[in-house]
């Protein structure tokens, strides 16, 4: 059995190597990567074939969802918009791309507020250091 970061049932968070925080879900269903060990910022992985969902442990009805208009919110409910596929990047951190409109990637500003996922590469804004907790 093969393990990872990714495993279904993982709890995980999700560091911005921008802000050195956590990406967060607050409980009006918006996002920041201000979070540093609450539930907010903790994540449960699943798992729908090649496609990864990240599920709030503080409001697991909420799922990481890129919208049509780009932006990042909190509120997904694990349709299609809150599926992701990871790629592993050269320094060890870990991008995150929406599968249903490639080349859109979760991304953090330098504020620590949600870069528009069609302006975000897979540059310092989109890298994330995994951790599982």
């Amino acid at each position: 059995k093969k393990m990872g970061k990714f495993v279904e049932g993982n709890i995980v968070r999700l560091e911005s190597v921008i802000t050195g925080n956590a990406l967060r879900i607050m409980n009006d269903g918006t996002v920041n990567a201000h979070g540093k060990y609450g539930p907010k910022a903790k994540f449960e992985v699943l798992r729908q074939g090649s496609s990864i969902l990240f599920r709030n442990v503080k409001n697991p009805e909420y799922y990481l969802r890129i919208k049509r208009n780009g932006e990042l919110c909190g509120r997904g409910k694990g349709g299609k918009l809150c599926h992701f596929t990871k790629t592993k990047q050269d320094d060890g951190t870990f991008t995150f791309e929406s599968v249903e409109n490639p080349g859109w990637h979760v991304g953090i500003k330098n504020n620590g507020e949600p870069k528009p996922a069609d302006n975000t590469g897979e540059g310092q804004h989109a890298r994330f250091v995994v951790q599982v907790l």
